[in-house]
């Protein structure tokens, strides 16, 4: 689940470039293009975490009880994890460049997660 968003990193950067170029000639502002974003992404890669989350659980072999203790952790690693590769997005200024300043958070959470 945390890996969902390290894919679109290269996506994200191509789509800030046509946004840069449409509102520089005044087509929209940088706030509409942000708010249809979170209007459109955001339930879908929730409900997509969440779908991933109790998929997760049911392997688990875990009580029914802990449910919502699981599924909730899940889902605040994925918005973590969500929240620093679109950070990686804003700073890079190519894909390559955005996985290269992802690899090492990613390689501190998978070396020292626990297992």
């Amino acid at each position: 689940v945390s890996l969902q968003s390290l894919p679109l990193m290269p996506g994200m950067i191509e789509e800030r470039t046509f946004m840069k170029e449409e509102t520089s000639e005044k087509l929209y502002k940088e706030s509409a293009q942000i708010l249809a974003n979170l209007i459109v992404n955001m339930p879908i890669s929730i409900f997509s975490a969440l779908l991933q989350s109790s998929i997760i659980f049911a392997f688990t072999g875990f009580p029914a009880s802990l449910y919502f203790i699981v599924v909730g952790w899940t889902l605040l690693i994925f918005t973590a994890f969500d929240a620093i590769f679109q950070c990686m997005a804003a700073v890079a200024s190519t894909g390559e460049e955005a996985l290269m300043f992802a690899t090492p958070f990613l390689v501190l959470f998978m070396l020292f997660n626990g297992v």
